[in-house]
């Protein structure tokens, strides 16, 4: 009977023990996916911020250069 009971207790250890390697798992699964997320995020906003950046610095330097034909 206590053999059984020792049994018994070992299985539930063991599925205890799998479910937490798993969430653990799982877990760094959801990490890793959210710091990719938010590198993808912050190049694109780097790519808007260099875009913008580049426009400005082209109507800066258009603006520029037609300013001493005006005069």
């Amino acid at each position: 009977m206590v053999c059984a009971i020792k049994v018994l207790g070992d299985g539930f250890v063991k599925m205890e023990q799998m479910k937490m390697e798993m969430a653990r798992e799982i877990e760094s699964m959801r990490m890793e996916m959210e710091m990719k997320r938010t590198e993808m995020i912050l190049e694109s906003q780097q790519r808007i911020v260099e875009a913008f950046a580049k426009a400005v610095s082209e109507k800066k330097t258009k603006r520029m250069a037609s300013s001493p034909s005006e005069s």
